[in-house]
């Protein structure tokens, strides 16, 4: 198995496995059919995203028409987790917040990869190796440390997400840098 196929293969499957999650907790469409025929279509407006900067543009050599966005469904559950909901909601939706987070993050690495120097490559995988041991590592100390309850899965959540976010924002800011 190649390194590329390594390094796609789990995200890859994770968003596939979340996608599935959220397409059976989304409701059929046939099935809130219940207005009249004369009944007026209701309009719902979606509100602009948080995010004032734009989504990190594609690296040289990939897709230059695709580039998936995630930041627009990380504020819509950033906004909802901001409201109060059951536990076992508020559970659910930071365990997708999370996965939304690491698919930013496997996107912005994607694009740290191929900025670098070929040379690099090998390095910049086996630091994120690493980092992502550090993250799991971190996680767990922070669920044991908030006991087995309900809170516990919420704060493991927000460490891995704040964990992922840090990383996001160093990555970023490693690309920006001027080549050495």
């Amino acid at each position: 198995m190649s390194w590329l196929t390594k390094l796609f293969a789990p995200p890859l499957a994770l968003a596939a496995v979340t996608a599935f999650f959220m397409a059976a907790q989304t409701p059929h469409p046939a099935k809130e059919v219940t207005a009249t025929a004369d009944a007026a279509p209701e309009i719902i407006v979606q509100k602009p995203t948080k995010a004032a900067k734009p989504a990190t543009p594609p690296a040289k050599g990939l897709i230059s028409d695709w580039r998936p966005d995630v930041d627009q469904a990380i504020d819509q559950l950033e906004t909802w987790l901001s409201e109060e909901h059951p536990q076992q909601e508020l559970n659910y939706s930071m365990a997708n917040l999370a996965a939304l987070y690491d698919t930013k993050l496997y996107l912005v690495f994607i694009d740290y990869l191929a900025s670098l120097d070929p040379s690099l490559g090998q390095q910049a995988l086996q630091e994120q190796q690493a980092w992502l041991q550090l993250r799991t590592e971190r996680t767990a100390t922070a669920r044991l440390t908030n006991g087995e309850g309900s809170l516990a899965s919420y704060n493991a959540s927000e460490t891995y997400i704040s964990i992922t976010h840090g990383r996001i924002d160093t990555l970023t800011a490693q690309m920006q840098k001027p080549a050495q």
